[in-house]
């Protein structure tokens, strides 16, 4: 029999989407820059996206260009300045993405094994973000990147990462959000900046990095974060949970904790051979390294929601993740993105254009009813029948903005013209973002994703896939291609009991509910013991003598039965 943790509950029940529409709720499609090197601001880009009806600009303010002095500016924020007044000239909104990512200069990056490059912005080394590669070898944080011409004051030399756990980088966040939330007041008292987010990885994202390219080949995967400061944040978070008594967590840990003698030298699991997200799954010792590197992640968002808020409690604040369910968010920390986005006003993410990105939309929609859903698309492989298909999908699975990355503006006019098409479809004339009518409901649960490795969200082979994207799969079927209810299960990392609600259980066509079921190599199962009519949930599987599910009572939540 399967445990709630490992089943995913299936409902068809067609449900009006619920979160609330307000009067002015424009839709945005943005012009995104990251902003890698100086030399070329790329003013007339923004000038070219406001032509084609492009009604935002999403801008990367680095903290080592401003505080470091990255390039070779005498007033560092130049480039900034001149990019948002253009925008803001073509009556373009402003997204504030701001990039704690630290680079050094210098050219020498040393060995590809080495790993005691000097941190170069301050930092001690035991605060550095550590990860462990294929082997169980560590890995320090650091990506190399240049372009012909770059020189000491442009972006050659490295990038380095340090622990999310370090109160050090708390305070220098804090400390340069105010610094650029402060220079851009006039803007932000204007009404002109629609969010602000926090990113601190080499892809500008939220959450911890997936790679490194200080390993074998120049690039290894690795799980982060093992440095001295995250394990010491994670004894202490042990001591809390376990109330200082060690007894308690050797219960809880089994045979793992028995090579420890007390909290002070306790070490997560750790991959050993073989590069393994499954480190998470060992017993209780992964499941509280987990649960702790996601309480990191949390305390992050918070401490810089926090501190745009104390500035001025108008400005929204945005998540700004990469993918939320497949397969890199394992490293990256994000499935719990329901939990770790509490108190912000909504979520940014993207996917590989490959992919089905109506599932992670409406998981997104589903768990935030309140919050501004938003996607961001990019010029991938230069497929724009994708990348059209990709901004369609998120505009019509309820997001308020779809960011715009790495498209040619200027030169491609294949760009332009799928461009073109979509601020005419759905931004021109001031559209609103639109009420979301749903058809079924499913469960998702970050066990589980964490226990499938995530979802490769193969739209011709769903049934390949993961749990939650294959029962998505099989909804939309039956359900006329409408989007989906999608709930997720965080109790796995938050502790908290899962519930669901009264009006999560509204009906959409007939469904089993354990009552009279039939195999296709058996007669008549019969009638369930004690089956309640108010059942409703999925079959898993069915033989002469045994049904695998799950139900739950509509009329009694509290009652889950197997």
């Amino acid at each position: 029999m399967m445990s709630l943790k490992n089943a995913f509950l299936i409902f068809l029940l067609c449900v009006i989407g619920n979160y609330a529409i307000a009067q002015n709720n424009p839709r945005y499609l943005a012009f995104s820059l990251v902003n890698l090197e100086h030399r070329n601001p790329q003013l007339d880009d923004i000038n070219k996206a406001a032509d084609l009806g492009m009604n935002a600009f999403i801008i990367s303010i680095r903290k080592d260009v401003i505080v470091g002095k990255k390039v070779s500016q005498t007033n560092p924020w130049k480039q900034y300045d001149d990019q948002i007044a253009t925008a803001r000239s073509r009556g373009m909104k402003i997204c504030f993405r701001i990039v704690f990512a630290t680079w050094c200069n210098n050219r020498t990056i040393g060995d590809v094994l080495d790993n005691n490059v000097p941190t170069c912005n301050g930092f001690e080394g035991s605060e550095r973000m550590l990860g462990l590669d294929q082997k169980g070898v560590p890995r320090v944080h650091q990506q190399s990147f240049g372009y012909a011409g770059c020189d000491v004051f442009d972006d050659c030399g490295q990038m380095m990462t340090t622990s999310l756990s370090s109160p050090k980088t708390i305070a220098e966040m804090q400390d340069f959000t105010s610094q650029v939330l402060q220079h851009y007041k006039s803007i932000i008292d204007a009404g002109d900046v629609i969010y602000v987010s926090a990113v601190i990885t080499p892809e500008q994202e939220f959450g911890f990095p997936f790679f490194t390219t200080k390993g074998l080949d120049g690039v290894v995967n690795s799980l982060f974060d093992y440095s001295p400061s995250m394990i010491n944040g994670f004894r202490e978070w042990l001591k809390v949970k376990y109330f200082n008594d060690f007894a308690k967590l050797k219960t809880a840990w089994g045979n793992y904790a028995n090579t420890f003698s007390g909290f002070n030298n306790l070490e997560p699991p750790k991959p050993s051979g073989i590069y393994n997200w499954t480190v998470f799954l060992i017993n209780q010792a992964g499941n509280d390294w987990w649960a702790y590197r996601h309480k990191v992640l949390k305390d992050y968002s918070v401490a810089f929601l926090k501190t745009v808020k104390k500035f001025d409690s108008r400005l929204k604040v945005i998540n700004d993740y990469g993918s939320l369910n497949d397969q890199p968010t394992v490293q990256r920390g994000t499935f719990g993105f329901k939990d770790i986005g509490e108190g912000t006003d909504g979520v940014k993410m993207n996917s590989n254009p490959f992919q089905d990105h109506r599932f992670i939309m409406d998981v997104a929609r589903t768990n935030f009813p309140d919050k501004w859903i938003m996607m961001e698309v990019e010029s991938f492989r230069d497929r724009t029948d994708l990348q059209e298909q990709h901004f369609i999908e998120a505009f019509t699975h309820g997001a308020k903005l779809v960011g715009a990355f790495a498209f040619d503006v200027i030169n491609n006019q294949a760009h332009r013209e799928m461009l073109k098409r979509m601020t005419d479809r759905f931004i021109r004339g001031n559209q609103q973002v639109e009420k979301i009518e749903t058809c079924g409901t499913t469960i998702s649960s970050t066990y589980e994703l964490l226990e499938d490795g995530g979802c490769a969200f193969k739209k011709n082979d769903p049934e390949n896939d993961c749990r939650s994207y294959r029962d998505w799969a099989r909804l939309k079927k039956v359900n006329g291609d409408k989007p989906v209810s999608v709930i997720l299960d965080e109790s796995f990392i938050t502790g908290k009991p899962f519930k669901l609600n009264h009006n999560e259980l509204s009906a959409c066509g007939g469904i089993a509910n354990f009552q009279e079921i039939y195999s296709t190599d058996c007669q008549r199962v019969g009638v369930r013991p004690k089956a309640n009519e108010n059942l409703k949930g999925m079959i898993e599987s069915v033989s002469c003598d045994r049904i695998t599910g799950w139900a739950v009572n509509t009329k009694n939540l509290d009652e889950v039965q197997a």
